[in-house]
């Protein structure tokens, strides 16, 4: 560890050893990253990554952290953050983007809406950054990011950026062949269509309001478990289950919305995980449904 420490910081790398995560995660749940690396260019991801693997250390990208479970002491990990040098965003030709993928999908959104670009509206509210979107391919109301994206730029250990051109083999659903891949997303460049700021902007707002209706406020990784459509929606197995307010430790199945685990203030990495097991072991027992999590679990 100390000699990849070393190595990145005679690069010029700017890091942090032994950071906690905690308060940078949206479920307010998670211990220290062995080295927390903040890359500034493409080059100088690349030159982690290939540090990292030279070391044999694993690494991962990150960004906002809002679909994260974070385990509690130490993770011996290098997380590489893009929140600082990936968050530019510009227009792309008459109706597409470019965005960074350490950009929010709230900037990214208030930019589609300024610009008077629609076909994302459904994105809206969803917390976390582009990269972390893409990743994942995140979306929600049916639809996914994967709809909206034309190219990911993905750095690996090689000095050349690839650009990646969106199909069916690169994403399905909250899925998508970066998981299974040693890079970074860097950025993605969506093809939109062209309407008025007005319209974009009121479609962002209902949007935003249903979510925040619908949805808890508390601290949590977003929804927990994976839909299966037409078969089962994951928020009503679980209600149907009665499991509203079910709780472990700090960690609860939320009262507002059932697909939803919440952080009562207290919880633990541990907390979290029973309680999805419990949950997970009470509708297949009841619903013979077996329950796939969406978030990822960070150990």
């Amino acid at each position: 560890m100390n000699s990849l420490r070393r190595q990145l910081s005679e690069a010029g790398i700017e890091l942090f050893a032994d950071f906690a995560v905690k308060e940078l995660s949206y479920f307010k749940i998670g211990g220290k990253a062995a080295l927390f690396v903040i890359p500034r260019s493409e080059k100088e991801v690349s030159a982690v990554i290939k540090a990292c693997k030279s070391h044999g250390m694993p690494f991962m990208a990150v960004g906002c952290m809002s679909n994260m479970v974070i385990k509690d002491g130490r993770i011996n990990k290098v997380f590489i953050s893009l929140k600082n040098g990936f968050s530019h965003i510009e227009k792309k030709g008459a109706s597409g983007i470019f965005a960074g993928a350490g950009a929010t999908i709230e900037e990214l959104m208030e930019f589609a809406a300024k610009n008077g670009l629609s076909g994302m509206e459904f994105m809206s509210g969803i917390p976390g950054s582009v990269g972390g979107a893409a990743y994942m391919n995140a979306g929600a109301f049916g639809k996914s990011f994967a709809e909206v994206i034309d190219v990911v730029h993905v750095a690996g250990a090689g000095s050349a950026l690839t650009k990646v051109k969106s199909c069916k083999k690169v994403f399905s659903y909250r899925k998508s062949i970066f998981m299974k891949k040693e890079c970074v997303i860097t950025g993605v460049e969506l093809k939109l269509k062209k309407s008025t700021p007005a319209k974009v902007k009121k479609e962002v707002s209902r949007i935003i309001e249903l979510r925040k209706a619908k949805h808890p406020q508390e601290p949590s990784a977003g929804s927990y478990f994976k839909n299966k459509f037409p078969e089962y929606v994951a928020g009503r197995v679980i209600e149907e289950c009665g499991l509203k307010g079910k709780q472990i430790g700090g960690a609860a199945v939320s009262e507002k919305h059932a697909n939803f685990i919440i952080n009562k203030g207290n919880a633990r990495f541990n907390d979290v995980v029973k309680l999805a097991d419990y949950v997970k072991k009470t509708v297949l027992k009841k619903k013979g449904i077996r329950l796939e999590e969406e978030v990822r679990y960070i150990r």
